[in-house]
């Protein structure tokens, strides 16, 4: 009996956190930090750091270079699941996606805009 009942409760307790799992909670917007001019700079300079002769750097380069810079750098301190939407919301940055050679998966790149370019 004791075993049913301790099933019954972890069966409830997986199902709750199911639940919430699934469910889309906004983020508060009190907990969410704003985008600066300086955190707009610090993702410019990184890219160019990165960036190859036509100015695109490798987003996942990009993105450990940025926490290898500053550790405390988080998309989800501004609002955003992941480091891609978190680019494409700034207007100072294109993004291109291509596909590998195998075509199985697709590999984003990310370059400072014309007039962001060479301000380093």
């Amino acid at each position: 009996m004791l075993v049913i009942n301790y099933l019954e409760i972890l069966k409830h307790e997986a199902e709750e956190n199911e639940s919430e799992s699934t469910d889309s909670k906004p983020i508060s917007k009190s907990n969410v930090d704003k985008i600066t001019q300086k955190d707009i700079r610090l993702i410019s300079y990184t890219i160019s750091d990165l960036a190859d002769d036509d100015g695109w750097a490798f987003l996942g380069d990009v993105g450990s270079l940025l926490q290898k810079k500053q550790p405390n750098f988080d998309s989800r301190n501004y609002g955003f699941q992941k480091l891609t939407p978190l680019i494409q919301s700034i207007k100072s940055f294109e993004i291109e996606q291509r596909e590998t050679t195998k075509g199985r998966s697709k590999l984003i790149y990310v370059r400072n805009k014309k007039q962001n370019r060479n301000k380093h």
